[in-house]
């Protein structure tokens, strides 16, 4: 049985269906599948999950609340999608931030401070171990995860810190660390009160 879904060719994981001038939008996901259907489409979406679930082993979550660490909150009411991604910001802070507390945190209102950009490497400023090149890389990660989904306003940040990941210097860390002038970055992250992206 064809069930006429479309690949889309801005994501290879994204499926459409036209069904009557209504519309079905799967994604799929390794392990997680989200289903988008506009309520005219109801009926078709229900007999495809039907025969779906006759081909492969399903399960119904009902209503989306979270998908690949995104919180999803949909009012109805006002007709907007939140997206968020608090938890996994408060869970980055308290592996990269270990001991510190969130409440020794301090807010900083600049995406980054113009030193990384402007001034550059210093004499004192030394190559990192292998282990702290790993600690590097795993911070500049999470926060790129975090940057492409709901928080754009660190993408500038994020994308000077990556341009570092081959050779990283003392300096570098510093920045994605946070604990000198030139960026706080992951105490932006985990001081904003509100992480979320409307629709």
């Amino acid at each position: 049985m064809d069930l006429q879904y479309q690949q889309s060719k801005a994501d290879p994981c994204v499926f459409i269906k036209r069904a009557g001038g209504h519309l079905i939008v799967l994604g799929l996901y390794v392990h997680a599948t989200m289903c988008c259907v506009d309520g005219g489409a109801m009926t078709t979406w229900l007999q495809d999950k039907k025969y779906l679930s006759s081909k492969y082993e399903l399960s119904d979550l009902g209503p989306i609340s979270t998908i690949l660490n995104v919180v999803v909150t949909r009012d109805r009411s006002a007709g907007t999608i939140t997206l968020s991604q608090q938890p996994y910001i408060l869970s980055m802070a308290q592996r990269f931030l270990p001991g510190v507390g969130i409440n020794n945190v301090k807010p900083v209102y600049l995406p980054m401070g113009p030193a990384l950009v402007t001034a550059g490497p210093t004499a004192t400023d030394v190559p990192l171990t292998p282990q702290q090149h790993q600690l590097y890389r795993s911070i500049v990660g999470a926060l790129a995860y975090a940057a492409g989904l709901t928080r754009p306003d660190m993408s500038f940040a994020v994308g000077t810190l990556s341009r570092y990941l081959a050779a990283p210097l003392s300096c570098h860390l510093t920045a994605a660390y946070g604990w000198s002038d030139m960026l706080l970055l992951l105490n932006i992250t985990t001081w904003s009160s509100v992480v979320t992206t409307c629709l």
